[in-house]
């Protein structure tokens, strides 16, 4: 894939004949889903483009008004939208010469649709359509047990390796509340979906009830 050609029949600029393959093979690795531009700062011209989905082309305007001061060479990723509502997430480069002076940016523009169509599927697929019928598992322990932790976690927005003491105290307190310890299996199982041993849980249970 080669670079459009400069417009007018401009030359590109020395400093930027070493940065064209570099451009084209970060298009390379991206393609279909990256559209790479190579800006002149001083003539605010493009120098070349690469799978121009926005509809740039060489010799165009840059309209680069100044490069932000402060942040190094790079810039990104950052959120960029198409003409026709594509999402982008973009990403800038300074470049500069022997002298430290600025002379270009290269901007890699990133076409999110195809991954953001397929997350929304995912989410689909794993969005619950209709309440859980309690008529199917409502005597099921083991699940009326995992399903008072996952609500305690979610309730907490932390995970179940993040539970401290105090929040494994609660989450016994609301399952025996729940009458969900009274078979000899309970424990263990609760031991097991909190990471702590059955004695830890034991504990716990122990200090509730003498305070009950």
């Amino acid at each position: 894939m080669k670079e459009e050609a400069s417009a007018r029949g401009s030359l590109v600029p020395d400093w930027a004949r070493p940065f064209l393959p570099v451009c084209e093979s970060f298009c390379l690795l991206l393609m279909p889903h990256a559209e790479v531009v190579l800006h002149d700062y001083h003539n605010d011209r493009v120098v070349a483009v690469w799978n121009s989905f926005s509809g740039r082309r060489a010799g165009d305007r840059s309209f680069i008004d100044e490069i932000p001061s402060g942040r190094g060479g790079a810039f990104g990723p950052y959120l960029n939208v198409l003409g026709d509502g594509r999402p982008l997430t973009s990403v800038s480069g300074v470049i500069y010469d022997t002298e430290s002076a600025i002379v270009g940016l290269v901007c890699v523009n990133f076409d999110r649709t195809a991954f953001d169509d397929a997350l929304a599927l995912l989410h689909s697929f794993l969005q619950p359509k209709e309440p859980r019928p309690i008529e199917l598992f409502g005597r099921d322990w083991r699940e009326q047990i995992s399903l008072v932790i996952e609500g305690y976690c979610r309730d907490k927005a932390t995970d179940r390796k993040n539970l401290r003491e105090a929040d494994r105290r609660e989450i016994v307190k609301d399952l025996r509340a729940q009458a969900l310890l009274s078979d000899e299996d309970a424990l263990d199982y609760i031991a097991i979906s909190l990471g702590v041993s059955r004695a830890n849980v034991q504990e716990h249970l122990n200090r509730i009830s003498s305070k009950a």
